[in-house]
């Protein structure tokens, strides 16, 4: 009975910090892009995209969070936010590397 309360503690443990650290994280990257793309390829100035893309990341986490306490698969759940974090950030990195100030 024990372990059981121990490995369902753990599993509310792994939703929570993939459903709010995780998530955050990939929303802070999708902002970051999206901000790097908006000010870098339309007439755009940077302080408006940071704008735009701030009130943005608000719904977009929202539904992170949303889905990430819906999704049944705990491995899904890890899978997707990691991938999307991962993507946007390296995107993030790849315009930056490239050098040109924005």
């Amino acid at each position: 009975m024990q372990a059981t309360s121990v490995r369902q503690g753990l599993g509310i443990t792994a939703r929570l910090v993939a459903a709010v650290g995780v998530t955050y994280a990939a929303t802070a990257g999708c902002a970051a892009l999206a901000t790097l793309i908006l000010s870098r390829t339309m007439v755009m100035p940077r302080s408006e995209a940071v704008v735009l893309t701030a009130m943005l990341g608000f719904l977009v986490y929202l539904a992170f969070l949303i889905w990430g306490f819906a999704e049944r698969s705990l491995v899904r759940l890890w899978l997707v936010s990691c991938g999307v974090s991962l993507a946007s950030w390296g995107g993030v990195w790849a315009i930056l590397a490239q050098g040109t100030g924005g």
